[in-house]
This record gives C-alpha cells, sequence and structure tokens, in this order.
C-alpha cells in the first residue's frame, strides 16, 4: 500500500507546496498533482492574488502635533520564488508592518502637519524603497499608499477654526475693498457730475451777463456786477424756502446798493 499512487488538486490563482516527510519536495502547480500517500503532504496552498494589509502608523510630526497615519501595502508573491516567500520570513505581513511603521516615523518627524499632506506622494516612495530594499525577496511590492493622514480630533476641530478665522478675515476685506471701490466711484461721479453742473451755471452766468449788456447796453460793469450778486441772494433764498419752508432773518448789508441806473 505504500507504493499505491494518489492525487490531489490546487485551485486556480493558487501554487501548491509539497512536501516529504517534513522537507520540501516539489512545487505543484493549479490543477491535479500526485503524491504517494502518508510520505508526501500538501502543506502549503499558497494565493498568487495581490493582497494588502493596512497598517496605522500612530506618530508626531516636526510641529508636536499627533496624528495616525494609515498605510496601504499591496503585495503579491513571486511565482518564481515561492520557497524563498514561504520559507524565508516567519510572518511577512509583521516584517511589513515593522518597516512601514519605522519609515513613516522618519519621515513624519522631518515635516510639519501641513507639509506631509504635500508630501504624501514622496514618503509613499520611499516606504516602496525601504520594504523592496530589505524584505522584498521572494515577494513583489506593488504599491505604498498613504491613504489618509488622521490628526488629533482636538488638533482637527482647531485647525478647523482657524481656517473659519481666516476666511471670515478674507471676506470682510473683499467687503471693505469693494465699499472702497463704491466709494471712490461715487466720489468720482460726484466731482464729474458738480464740474459739469459749474462749468453749465458759469456758461449760464455769461449767457445772462452778455444778454443784459446786449439788452442794457449802458450798463456798467458794476452795475452788472451788482444785478448779479443780488440775483444769486434772491435764488438762494428761494433755495432755502424750498427745502424747509419757514421764516428766516438775514442780516441785511447796506453796503449792497441794489439802485441801479436804467436807460430812459
Amino acid at each position: 500500500m505504500g507504493n499505491v499512487m494518489c492525487c490531489g488538486c490546487v485551485s486556480s490563482s493558487n501554487i501548491g507546496i509539497v512536501e516529504r516527510f517534513g522537507r520540501f519536495n516539489k512545487i505543484a502547480e493549479p490543477g491535479l498533482f500526485f503524491k504517494l500517500p502518508v510520505v508526501d503532504n500538501l502543506k502549503h496552498n499558497i494565493s498568487m492574488k495581490k493582497k494588502q494589509v493596512i497598517i496605522n502608523v500612530d506618530t508626531k510630526t516636526a510641529d508636536n502635533v499627533f496624528c495616525k497615519v494609515i498605510v496601504a501595502v499591496i503585495f503579491s508573491v513571486k511565482q518564481d520564488s515561492i520557497y524563498h516567500a514561504v520559507y524565508g520570513y516567519e510572518n511577512f505581513s509583521y516584517l511589513v508592518d515593522s518597516y512601514v511603521q519605522n519609515e513613516i516615523r522618519s519621515e513624519l518627524t522631518r515635516l510639519t502637519l501641513d507639509e506631509s499632506f504635500l508630501q504624501k506622494l514622496t514618503m509613499s516612495d520611499n516606504v516602496k524603497k525601504s520594504l523592496k530594499e530589505n524584505i522584498s525577496f521572494g515577494y513583489n511590492i506593488h504599491e505604498v499608499l498613504i491613504n489618509d493622514i488622521e490628526p488629533d480630533p482636538k488638533v482637527r476641530a482647531a485647525m478647523n477654526e482657524i481656517n473659519t478665522a481666516q476666511r471670515n478675515r478674507l471676506a470682510k476685506e473683499e467687503i471693505a475693498n469693494a465699499y472702497k471701490i463704491e466709494t471712490i466711484s461715487k466720489a468720482q461721479a460726484d466731482a464729474q457730475a458738480s464740474e459739469i453742473y459749474g462749468c453749465g451755471v458759469a456758461r449760464e452766468k455769461q449767457a445772462v451777463i452778455r444778454g443784459l449788456k446786449e439788452s442794457f447796453p449802458d450798463l456798467s460793469d458794476g452795475d452788472i456786477a451788482k444785478f448779479m450778486v443780488a440775483s444769486e441772494q434772491v435764488n438762494i433764498l428761494k433755495e432755502m424756502s424750498y427745502e424747509k419752508p419757514s421764516t428766516i432773518f438775514i442780516p441785511y448789508d447796506n453796503k449792497i446798493n441794489f439802485n441801479m441806473t436804467m436807460p430812459q
């Protein structure tokens, strides 16, 4: 019976390790394989699919902020190094965890919290390089991804408050700038309007003076000036009465003479 052959089976995407009396004998490809009963034993059934291990690293940044870094390492067994992958490591995932913890802590002690978010890709590349140099014998290290950097909840709340305060300050500055621009524009418009109005009034007075000179050629320049001053006083009184109707007493200056010599 000891020489009777029997068979075993390895599922797809797997590689089998057959031991004989506890010692490595051969590698069994997916499908049916033959083995000696009692003597041979399918000891390991190794998956060739990519695997992922999630590692949580508690560390501190250069600006003394405690945070948790979540790292994902994607790896697979090398088909041409099955023996080394199975017999070379006691616990490969544990080794990966140790190297990632060490590399991430050494990286973050040189970076502030803000810099660490900007340097995620660089840190991933450095961790991947370290794993390939130290424990890739028998394994393929495909990717090292830093999924998240989580600061302490109190630090996160403080960062949110700082961000909110900065945005409020920027909003107030924008409102102030808008009000400033509006005020300057209004002042410029008022100045232009006043200038145009003044030019119109000046041309009106000039037209009145020309009309007086043409209508009353015997009037002297002094008489015309007195007439214009009196006219302005009357206009002022009219404007004041329109603004707030009331009785107004105004001191009269005897020096102003309204008597003008009109031509017969």
